[in-house]
């Protein structure tokens, strides 16, 4: 378990009660402090006498060159003081993934800094009395033990694009830390600026050569360094580039531990053994039972405070048995994401009821935020009739405010290329993805690394976007860094790195629609470590009657807000396999879980 949760008083002493059961209870002075359980060691509290500061880490923070170790205590000393002083430019120095927490014992303030896309969440709670912040909103709510009013704009956007935007919460009056942020609270006030924007900075002399060869030097140098400790390493790996990345560029094959999770031992963990093979890894199959996905909900949600979808707790339950093996464990995130290109807005083919995504780039540039609505890589379709007609919602509408105030943030006007929109709209606050999930599980109970580093989006904010959005920059960096695991195919189309992305595509589509028409039937997947989730629903009773039992109690989901009949014809088109709406109902289960959940534990 990896929680933890801060007061601080802006007038009076603080309470002695506890903030969470079972924890360490640290009194920083009599106006802050902090209560905490960690499993892993990315959690510490240093004191610096001579200064009168506190300082607290979650996460790991390192320098922009490799000289300087995570967490360096001299680096985290030199940092603090020149935040003190106001000398604002070191903060964009700051690498790695992290939440830095400073103390004034003098002046009683807290400044919160985070890393440029927020992949380790907090919330917060302020007024004039009090500051309370956290890494679970839910544990706010609880210990401030007040009367839950629900933000109706954050749940229309979670059901609608799977994450809420911005500072919003579930709950009104608790707010999330906005990414690459500096944050200063005091005397019931808060005030804050971005250090941080994501813009493109097209280089206009690229070289695909150098870039290929920048790429594939970088990976290796970042994973030289996230592996210079005497510790044992591992990686969750599946058939795809992401963590096959991480492989590659562990030049020095210190990652000595695999594993690879699936419903049944199909092509993508048979490229995993493949991988783990040639790098002299130990191959670890973990096979899921058919009631896995039942099992998770309850924690999944917990670790996700209900904001992300439930599903994307894939390791839950394995994690124990893997923190006995490895110190550190090494997963996928934001690698293949950003150099792979799959948001960019494509050209379609349509027929009836069928969209086909072509590999082709939509150059067009009229009615930005029409187009980005349109082609938002997680949104889920006919959301609106879900909810209570006597809102009178135009949920479209809704969400274009949204990305209308997100633009406005990071480019200071709505006027921007679709695709530089999208690009940021999609990467944007990446600690509030669904998928982002399954690292906070991960670090729940152990350890964890991934690839992603400051410089390497640097380095891909200057590639034209056609480079990006075919994928082919990534796959010959990889084929680059071990031409052997460049042979070695995905399991998506089942060819080599070296083929060109017209070939992956038009690959990967055909087994996509043979699986679908001559393949297994069931909910395990023939080409993927993820269960086909439509399926699952089907099968899976104690899932189907979860989901059920659910939109049948009001107190859960209200009728001031939701459709419930609606979503019970839905629940019925789905189970009977009439129309598709897994999305939907997962959606369901995962926030109707955590309004339970809150509701319990505050009662």
């Amino acid at each position: 378990m990896r929680k933890y949760i801060g007061e601080l008083l802006f007038e009076e002493t603080v309470s002695m009660r506890n903030m969470i059961p079972f924890s360490i209870n640290k009194d920083i002075d009599e106006r802050f402090r902090i209560d905490y359980v960690s499993n892993t060691n990315d959690f510490n509290i240093h004191h610096f006498a001579d200064t009168d500061i506190t300082l607290i880490i979650d996460g790991e923070l390192y320098s922009n060159d490799f000289n300087i170790k995570a967490n360096d205590k001299h680096f985290l000393r030199k940092i603090m003081l020149d935040i003190i002083e106001n000398k604002f430019n070191t903060i964009e120095e700051l690498n790695g993934s992290f939440n830095l927490i400073i103390y004034s014992h003098k002046s009683k303030e807290i400044k919160i800094i985070n890393d440029r896309f927020a992949t380790r969440p907090v919330y917060y709670f302020l007024d004039e009395k009090r500051l309370l912040f956290s890494n679970r909103m839910s544990e706010i709510a609880i210990y401030n033990n007040s009367k839950v009013n629900l933000n109706y704009k954050a749940i229309i956007e979670f059901f609608k694009l799977q994450m809420v935007f911005g500072s919003k919460t579930f709950i009104e009056n608790i707010y999330s830390l906005e990414k690459a942020t500096l944050n200063n609270f005091s005397k019931g006030k808060m005030t804050n600026f971005r250090y941080w924007s994501f813009n493109h900075h097209i280089d206009k002399n690229f070289s695909e050569k150098k870039y290929i060869s920048d790429l594939s030097d970088l990976m290796k140098q970042i994973m030289c360094f996230k592996t210079e400790e005497n510790m044992k390493y591992g990686v969750f790996l599946s058939g795809g580039l992401d963590s096959r990345a991480i492989m590659a560029a562990d030049i020095n094959n210190k990652i000595s531990q695999v594993y690879t999770l699936g419903d049944s031992f199909n092509i993508e963990c048979d490229i995993s053994k493949s991988i783990a093979e040639h790098k002299g890894a130990k191959f670890n199959y973990i096979e899921r039972e058919s009631n896995h996905y039942y099992n998770i909900i309850k924690d999944s949600v917990e670790i996700g405070d209900g904001m992300h979808n439930y599903l994307n707790g894939h390791f839950i339950g394995f994690l124990d048995q893997i923190s006995q093996d490895v110190d550190i464990i090494f997963n996928g995130s934001l690698i293949e994401q950003f150099w792979q290109g799959s948001k960019f807005i494509k050209k379609n083919l349509q027929f009836r009821q069928y969209k086909l995504s072509l590999p082709f780039i939509d150059k067009s540039k009229d009615n930005s935020i029409d187009k980005v609505l349109e082609n938002f890589p997680r949104k889920v379709p006919n959301i609106d009739e879900i909810f209570n007609k006597d809102l009178d919602l135009d949920v479209d509408l809704l969400i274009k405010n949204t990305f209308k105030e997100m633009l406005e943030s990071n480019f200071q006007t709505i006027d921007v290329d679709p695709q530089e929109a999208i690009d940021y709209l999609a990467c944007d606050s990446y600690g509030r993805y669904s998928s982002h999930l399954n690292q906070l599980c991960i670090n729940n109970e152990v350890n964890y690394r991934t690839i992603y580093d400051n410089r390497l989006i640097d380095l891909l904010l200057k590639v034209p976007i056609k480079y990006r959005a075919s994928g082919d920059l990534l796959r010959k960096a990889i084929a680059r860094l071990d031409l052997e695991i460049g042979r070695i195919p995905l399991s998506s189309s089942r060819l080599s790195l070296k083929r060109n992305y017209n070939l992956q595509w038009l690959a990967t589509n055909y087994h996509r629609v043979y699986n679908k028409l001559y393949k297994s039937k069931n909910y395990k997947s023939e080409n993927y470590s993820w269960p086909n989730y439509s399926r699952l629903i089907i099968e899976n009773k104690k899932i189907q009657q979860n989901i059920l039992s659910i939109i049948e109690d009001s107190s859960i989901l209200s009728d001031k807000i939701f459709d419930r009949e609606i979503l019970k014809e839905k629940f019925n088109q789905h189970v009977h396999g009439i129309k598709d709406h897994e999305r939907l109902l997962t959606q369901v289960l995962t926030f109707g879980e955590w309004h339970k959940m809150i509701k319990r534990r505050m009662s």
